[in-house]
């Protein structure tokens, strides 16, 4: 899969240096939404390429069950045996984050022909990488590693408000366990 998102990634580089295009800008912002709030900085690399850094907290909630022990004297009607009681809970959690994820925007010189660019307000596709620190709550304090490609695009709503969704699916790594991770984000931003 790393090879094909490669290839992928490859064949849209040299596509976008061939294309005389405008070029991207850098930009400092502060962003709020699902999953949580950040801090980004872009940095633009050439002209449809950026580097997107950010750090922030995660907020999510979650229901586990824990087990409260075993009555003794309340007995399963199967196995003669001490029933256990399980309690179901729910938590909120806010883990820290921190994520790089270089950006190809593909339609730049479509949207400063037709539409506005402020704010690099264009379509991209991104792989989203980084960690997820030890979360602030008592259960689940394990980090985590991601590498999650996506699709998104950004529009500039006057000129410093923003709002951003991404959407795709990739890897998720912990304690030896490696799962499917989807990866959905949808946020509102001030660039200053």
């Amino acid at each position: 899969m790393i090879r094909v998102l490669f290839s992928f990634f490859a064949v849209i580089l040299l596509n976008i240096y061939s294309v005389n295009a405008q070029q991207v800008e850098s930009l400092h912002s502060l962003q709020l939404g699902y999953p949580g709030a950040r801090y980004c900085y872009e940095y633009a690399l050439g002209n449809q390429f950026t580097i997107n850094m950010e750090a922030g907290i995660n907020i999510g909630w979650q229901k586990s069950n824990i087990n409260t022990g075993i009555a003794p004297f309340d007995l399963d009607q199967n196995n003669n045996q001490p029933k256990e009681y399980n309690k179901i809970s729910t938590e909120i959690s806010f883990r820290p984050i921190i994520q790089l994820e270089p950006r190809i925007y593909y339609n730049v010189k479509t949207r400063h022909k037709y539409d506005s660019f402020i704010n690099n307000s264009a379509s991209f596709f991104c792989i989203s990488s980084g960690i997820s620190l030890d979360s602030f709550s008592f259960r689940n304090n394990t980090p985590n590693f991601f590498i999650v490609p996506k699709w998104g695009f950004r529009r500039s709503i006057g000129n410093h408000f923003i709002f951003e969704a991404k959407i795709g699916g990739g890897l998720e790594f912990r304690r030896g366990l490696t799962q499917f991770e989807p990866g959905l984000d949808l946020k509102f931003g001030y660039v200053f």
